[in-house]
């Protein structure tokens, strides 16, 4: 792809324990740890153009960004405040497209579901797990697209 071009990877963690402290505290549930690892199979598979994952820094995104991480040998980055489940959608989906970036992101609902309708205007279903692929370019005024999903 050429320069301006991104392929964003926005996943929505793996399941995780219905009890904690707090919300940001939840951890993944053996379930979800089976969820992420079918996925870093899947994409193993796909044609990747990331170069790293970041996630919100809640603890069953960041243990999901951590399995897939391995599972594709990408870096992690340092975590994002702005992939929490109260983020911005339309303030995020400025950003990314400004950076042109391709990578993973992991986040929660109901913030991906919005993410993805403002970043290519379809309206998607994000149970745990779930992966949409999004590729755009900040060079262009044509809309991103969600090419696949997982």
């Amino acid at each position: 792809m050429s320069e301006g071009v991104f392929q964003l990877l926005l996943m929505r963690h793996g399941a995780a324990e219905p009890n904690a402290i707090e919300d940001a505290a939840r951890v993944l549930s053996i379930e979800g740890r089976a969820e992420v690892i079918h996925v870093g199979a899947a994409l193993r598979r796909r044609p990747l153009l990331a170069s790293a994952v970041v996630s919100s820094p809640y603890l069953r995104a960041r243990q999901t960004a951590e399995l897939l991480s391995e599972a594709l040998d990408l870096p992690r980055l340092e975590d994002d405040k702005r992939l929490i489940p109260a983020g911005d959608p339309e303030a995020l989906a400025l950003d990314l497209v400004a950076e042109a970036r391709s990578l993973i992101a992991v986040l929660h609902l109901p913030l991906i579901a919005a993410l993805v309708q403002t970043l290519t205007g379809e309206v998607v279903a994000a149970p745990t797990g779930a992966l949409f692929a999004v590729e755009g370019s900040n060079q262009s005024d044509e809309r991103p697209v969600l090419k696949w999903w997982l």
